[in-house]
């Protein structure tokens, strides 16, 4: 399992780096049409309310959803003859929507849950893309000063959204690399 400090960090960064001009998206009157996601920790699924202020249990017919794990697993090699190590950690991110046609209800705000199609889902990921590249230095979540990221890279993305015909998913894959020293 990789290092869950991250799962944290990327939630923070989307919470608070989210531009709601670039999603929610905008009708031809220029009025907004959605709204922002919910942030989802999915490594803590044994609750089903709020985990440090952050939803963990969601249902799509009420909001998008931004779901972040702590995958894939940490992979190191040593450095030298000492006991440092080069390290890759990551997380996993998963950005999901129903279709608007199969939303029973608004949403919390009174505004339509889901996605009106696949346009208005490329802007609602392409905006966790754009929060993801706005700072690629990444912070050391590590406290005890033995660990240092200093690369941030998305080796992986995948749009799954042809797999369903209402269901809308994308994948990213974040990798960081860095230094420990033992």
């Amino acid at each position: 399992m990789a290092d869950p400090r991250y799962v944290d960090l990327v939630l923070n960064w989307l919470e608070s780096n989210w531009d709601s001009s670039n999603y929610p998206g905008t009708d031809s009157n220029g009025d907004l049409t959605g709204k922002v996601p919910a942030f989802v920790d999915k490594d803590d699924t044994t609750s089903t309310s709020e985990y440090s202020g952050r939803k963990v249990a969601f249902d799509l017919s009420k909001n998008n959803a931004v779901i972040v794990s702590s995958s894939p697993d940490r992979t190191q090699e040593p450095i030298g003859s000492s006991f440092d190590y080069r390290f890759e950690d990551g997380v996993s991110i998963r950005v999901v929507a129903a279709h608007e046609s199969e939303v029973a209800f608004p949403g919390d705000d009174g505004t339509p849950a889901g996605v009106a199609g696949s346009d208005e889902f490329r802007q609602l990921y392409q905006e966790v893309r754009r929060v993801l590249h706005a700072d690629r230095v990444w912070p050391n979540p590590n406290q005890s000063g033995s660990q240092h990221a200093y690369t941030l890279r998305i080796p992986d993305e995948t749009n799954l959204s042809s797999r369903y015909q209402n269901l809308y998913e994308y994948d990213i894959t974040v990798l960081v690399r860095g230094h420990e020293e033992l």
